[in-house]
């Protein structure tokens, strides 16, 4: 398996149980590789760290060092701030470094505005897949989402969050971790089916809700939409329970709960992200 959303650095613990941050360094990454005997993890940095939540999560360089130390073991992106000077360079520069994807996203401007529009297509241009954070704060645009898809249509996008699995069922909600059956497939389900370029991982509390608040559902979904899933924790993630995503093999153990056929699961958990990764 790849998991293909991991983090080290500092984060704030969602569990109702933990109050305060959680810390992960290159160390606990690799016990958590270990442990759970991944084939390799996608290392995601920032661009900005957002100090008012505890989120303090490693850089591009930071994400570079590991990859030097561990290349076996470590797949890099790079993320970069979409108003920075010379962001082409910089783009330029980490895949000559080894970054095979650009992201985790996470800027607090609207999703389809000009300078997120050119950050995408410089992605494009190098094949650099773009995993993008959508919830209230973050890229807070779902409809602006789909205007990017279909102005971009040359970059591959990868989206969780929130803001995207909360559209998992049809229907306006206000809830950020809906509960309850899918009478109706919601809109991240028409562009998974409708866009050849967007993927979605599973990661975090947000992917693991919405595969799993109605069984029936989720089943169908994984099985039809596999080719476009990827599975990823968001480690050190703590969750509400204050379990933290990966260790705990809450993902794993959903996907394995459906019963999916070997072809289905191995796509999910390793074969869509390697075919959308740059090359080595």
């Amino acid at each position: 398996m790849i998991d293909a959303h991991t983090h080290i650095g500092r984060v704030k613990s969602w569990s109702r149980r933990l109050i305060g941050t959680v810390e992960a360094g290159l160390r606990d990454l690799l016990e958590y590789v270990e442990s759970e005997k991944l084939e390799k993890v996608v290392l995601l940095p920032v661009a900005k760290s957002y100090l008012d939540i505890g989120e303090d999560i490693v850089k591009t360089d930071g994400v570079l060092k590991a990859y030097f130390l561990h290349p076996d073991k470590i797949i890099p992106f790079c993320a970069f701030n979409p108003e920075d000077e010379g962001l082409r360079e910089k783009i330029r520069e980490a895949v000559g470094n080894g970054c095979r994807g650009f992201g985790e996203h996470k800027v607090e401007t609207r999703i389809d505005n000009e300078h997120n529009i050119s950050l995408f297509r410089i992605c494009g241009e190098h094949g650099l897949p773009v995993l993008i954070h959508i919830d209230n704060r973050f890229n807070p645009d779902f409809e602006g989402f789909k205007k990017v898809v279909s102005r971009v249509e040359e970059t591959v996008f990868i989206v969780h969050g929130p803001g995207w699995w909360a559209q998992i069922s049809s229907g306006k909600t206000e809830e950020t971790y809906p509960k309850g059956k899918i009478s109706e497939p919601g809109e991240a389900v028409r562009i998974l089916k409708e866009y050849r370029n967007v993927y979605a991982d599973i990661s975090a509390f947000s992917g693991l809700n919405a595969i799993s608040r109605d069984r029936d559902f989720g089943r169908r979904f994984l099985i039809e939409m596999s080719s476009k899933l990827i599975y990823g924790t968001d480690f050190p993630c703590i969750n509400p329970e204050g379990l933290q995503f990966g260790p705990d093999r809450s993902h794993i153990s959903m996907l394995e709960s459906y019963n999916l056929d070997e072809d289905a699961l191995e796509k999910i958990t390793r074969g869509n992200i390697l075919k959308i990764l740059k090359p080595d």
